[in-house]
């Protein structure tokens, strides 16, 4: 990643990165879905969550699924609290309570 510097070029490996992620989660290879979509976090510009927070959300909540479908359960669950918090809407947080994993324990007045 670091022979990467032009925002542009890191935003298309960004976006082709999301791509074959989406269809390797397709295809049920979720441990590449997962790398893939690692990868593309971090070509995230340094504050994602002000400029391009609709992507960055998407990303995120992706590679929480993906975390917690390869049994990773404590880096999804770290996730599902940062996405959690960065929610801008009731739809978002919703989207993450849906995610297999964030769901009853996480909801208002349980565990």
């Amino acid at each position: 990643m670091d022979l990467i510097t032009d925002a542009d070029e890191e935003w298309a490996l960004r976006q082709l990165d999301t791509l074959v992620a989406r269809k390797a989660k397709a295809a049920i290879a979720y441990a590449s879905a997962r790398s893939l979509l690692a990868q593309a976090t971090e070509l995230l510009p340094p504050d994602p969550w002000g400029g391009c927070c609709e992507e960055t959300f998407a990303l995120f909540l992706a590679l929480s699924e993906c975390e917690y479908l390869v049994g990773a359960f404590q880096s999804a669950d770290e996730l599902f609290d940062l996405l959690l918090a960065n929610g801008r809407s009731v739809l978002d947080r919703a989207s993450v309570y849906r995610l297999p994993g964030a769901g009853v324990r996480r909801l208002p007045g349980r565990g």
